[in-house]
């Protein structure tokens, strides 16, 4: 039985050693320690104008009637995972004195199913850039790239998208 846990273990291990960061600092290393740090509060803007399915047809065509009810979730979803997340910096979209502006743009998003899951669902996966802009003076402060951010998984084809945006909101506020 001991043999069994400690393989168990020991794969989980292994499993959770190749799940990298999908987040990149390009450029603003230093800005991004500081920021996320601060007590302050962000805007974030969304870019959906490019965002394509699978690098070979519009978004918008793939989701089709369910188009606005998934970028909503997304949307929702992010500022929840990095709200939950965050230690002083606070994403509110109401906020007219925001310090700082997330433009996070979306360049491409792919789902497949995952029968071999422990639980069989959808997954989605994203890729794009966040900008951290100095809200007041619109200075680039960072450029990240976002290389597959996935781990959003849900049965419900809709909800898989909301799920990675969450995980992602999670990424973003843990950075340093």
């Amino acid at each position: 039985m001991k043999r069994i846990i400690l393989t168990a273990v020991l794969v989980f291990s292994a499993m959770m050693s190749f799940a990298g960061n999908p987040l990149k600092i390009i450029s603003g290393k230093d800005q991004v320690k500081t920021i996320m740090k601060e007590s302050a509060t962000v805007v974030v803007v969304y870019d959906w104008s490019q965002a394509q399915y699978d690098n070979k047809k519009a978004l918008k065509k793939e989701w089709g009637d369910n188009y606005d009810l998934i970028v909503e979730d997304c949307e929702k979803s992010f500022i929840e995972g990095f709200n939950d997340n965050a230690k002083k910096l606070r994403i509110d979209q109401t906020s007219e004195n925001a310090r700082y502006r997330f433009v996070l743009t979306i360049k491409n998003v792919d789902r497949f199913f995952a029968a071999m899951a422990f639980i069989p669902a959808h997954e989605a996966k994203m890729w794009g850039t966040l900008t951290i802009l100095d809200n007041m003076t619109n200075q680039t402060l960072a450029e990240i790239d976002i290389d597959e951010a996935e781990d959003g998984q849900h049965v419900d084809i809709r909800y898989c998208y909301g799920e990675t945006f969450e995980e992602l909101g999670e990424k973003v506020a843990k950075l340093k």
